[in-house]
């Protein structure tokens, strides 16, 4: 079940200017949407964005980017891919996949780190009552 609804999607004026490089990333868009789900069915995330741009300098000039902010904090990750992955479908299915994965690898590591700080403090909680009984 897709939370694409609640997702913001913006594409960058060179992008736009562009009808079939603009298809193609629309395209994409709606792939990466289909995969897209909150992190947790009781918190969702509060503004999911999925942001294109172009940037013909760089050695891959198009970039796809994640952001999503929820009760737990703030996420994001990008992905650069040349033009021409987008025009393949195997290799544009096959970055977008990459883009999801880092956004759950992403959302895992943020998991851990909390899940750390619950051990932390449930250890001190059990520490401080072993020496109050000693007392």
């Amino acid at each position: 079940m897709s939370d694409a609804s609640k997702m913001t999607v913006t594409i960058d004026d060179a992008i736009r200017a562009r009808p079939g490089l603009l298809a193609q990333v629309q395209e994409a868009s709606g792939y990466f949407l289909q995969l897209y789900e909150p992190r947790t069915p009781g918190n969702p995330p509060l503004k999911p964005s999925l942001a294109w741009t172009l940037t013909p300098t760089l050695s891959h000039p198009l970039w796809a980017e994640v952001h999503e902010r929820d009760t737990t904090g703030e996420r994001f990750v990008s992905r650069g891919m040349g033009e021409s992955d987008l025009h393949d479908p195997l290799s544009r299915d096959v970055h977008i996949l990459k883009l999801w994965g880092d956004l759950l690898n992403n959302r895992s590591d943020k998991r851990m780190t909390i899940l750390d700080e619950l051990i932390r403090q449930a250890e001190q909680i059990e520490l401080e009552g072993v020496h109050g009984l000693a007392n």
